[in-house]
């Protein structure tokens, strides 16, 4: 997948990615999440979340993340735990059809 910010376009492997995000309304940028790196993105997360393949869920209103980076996710505590030790929160919303996408 080619993501640009501003005039520059960066090849980005998607299985390689963890997750997506945006700051509060007006106040950052989306990102692309790597393990080691981040990069800034041109798109708003929603527009962004229109080119990525279906491994790609949204969580909460600031975080989209990758189906294949899941190790566990906490239904109690409604956190999703990624392998590299990151954990967020799942937005009452996104719920159902995150755990619809795990059981697909």
């Amino acid at each position: 997948m080619n993501i640009q910010y501003n005039s520059h376009s960066h090849l980005v492997n998607l299985d390689d990615v963890l997750k997506v995000n945006t700051g509060k309304k007006g106040k950052g940028k989306t990102e692309v999440v790597f393990e080691r790196h981040k990069l800034d993105c041109n798109l708003s997360l929603s527009q962004l979340m229109g080119k990525l393949p279906r491994d790609f869920i949204q969580i909460n209103r600031f975080d989209a993340i990758n189906i294949a980076w899941i190790s566990m996710v906490d239904q109690s505590e409604r956190q999703v735990h990624l392998r590299n030790g990151m954990v967020f929160d799942i937005g009452d919303p996104f719920y159902k059809d995150l755990m619809k996408a795990l059981t697909e």
